[in-house]
């Protein structure tokens, strides 16, 4: 019993140390955490301070600055205001010398009688009349109507060998042919190609048919070819889809040789023919013109090629085609 009693004595010291031992660090602990946040608190009061202390000098400064640069421009708008009234007297006074030069030079010719004012001013009229209307006959020649109106002919571009022989009027012209003829004026990202397949919205090739003949009264939605490319019209989709072939080596060539204007009208006349593998042919009888054709002249073939007459009418203050004819 003894023994017993003197290990639970030496259990009890043991417990009373460790707890002295644990508030002493838990002491110890607090203290250093109190110093660190003391600490922590005073740093952070101190930048806030700096900040407050250094927007305040920044504002004050920037009033001074504002204040020397507005007394800066007010002194160079007053030097330049001086200048510039210098400058105002000194070319009045320009003004003056030469007007009194001018006169002078006048009375100088009037004694000489050389004074192209004393004329007759209806003869002077009709001379500067008959000089602007010489050069402007000069300045309308081939090269002029090319540059003036040469993109009309762009947007015709006929893929139907059929139509190049022949009178077509565009109102009774089938409407698979001007559909056609529209298509050929989309522009590549109107057209959506995914794989084999090529799809049109209506409304963009509506919007093509348009531009080209003027209005679209009388558009109808119908199945059209084009190159050998078959289009078939989806009403109930709003668009014309296709099924891609192997592209066509054969290429439609003509070159302007006269263009006449007609009170209302633009006429092109133009020498055609169809490239296949750098072969020229007659575009109607498919004769051969040229061997090797290498985008040359195509005047020097002119008697073996075929021709053809566009014929644009206005309509308000643009042209549009009207028909055409091959021969």
């Amino acid at each position: 019993m003894a023994k017993e009693r003197e290990e639970k004595k030496e259990e009890t010291l043991t417990r009373r140390e460790k707890s002295k031992l644990k508030e002493s660090i838990i002491e110890e602990i607090e203290t250093d955490v109190k110093s660190e946040i003391v600490t922590s608190v005073i740093e952070d009061v101190k930048k806030s301070f700096d900040r407050e202390y250094k927007e305040e000098i920044k504002q004050a400064l920037t009033k001074e600055v504002k204040e020397d640069i507005k007394e800066s421009i007010w002194k160079e708008q007053k030097k330049l205001l001086r200048h510039k009234n210098f400058k105002i007297v000194r070319l009045t006074l320009y003004v003056f010398l030469l007007l009194l030069t001018s006169v002078y030079a006048i009375y100088c010719l009037y004694r000489v009688d050389q004074l192209e004012v004393l004329k007759n001013p209806r003869e002077i009229l009709q001379t500067t009349t008959s000089k602007v209307t010489t050069t402007t006959e000069l300045m309308k020649d081939l090269e002029w109507y090319k540059n003036e109106y040469g993109y009309l002919l762009d947007t015709v571009q006929i893929t139907n060998l059929d139509l190049y022989k022949g009178n077509y009027k565009i109102s009774s012209l089938e409407e698979k042919e001007k559909l056609a003829l529209a298509y050929k004026n989309l522009k590549a990202d109107k057209i959506e190609k995914e794989g084999i397949i090529r799809t049109i919205k209506e409304a963009d090739l509506v919007d093509a048919y348009q531009a080209l003949f003027g209005s679209d009264q009388d558009y109808k939605g119908v199945d059209f070819a084009v190159e050998g490319v078959n289009f078939a019209y989806r009403s109930q989709y709003g668009e014309y889809i296709s099924v891609d072939k192997n592209d066509t080596k054969e290429k439609i060539v003509q070159q302007i040789i006269e263009i006449k204007e007609e009170k209302n009208k633009i006429c092109f006349v133009t020498i055609v023919g169809i490239l296949k593998n750098n072969h020229l042919y007659n575009v109607i009888d498919d004769t051969l013109v040229a061997e090797k054709y290498n985008e040359e002249d195509l005047e020097q073939y002119v008697k073996k090629l075929s021709k053809m007459e566009y014929q644009f009418t206005k309509k308000g203050s643009e042209y549009f085609i009207s028909e055409w004819t091959g021969k």
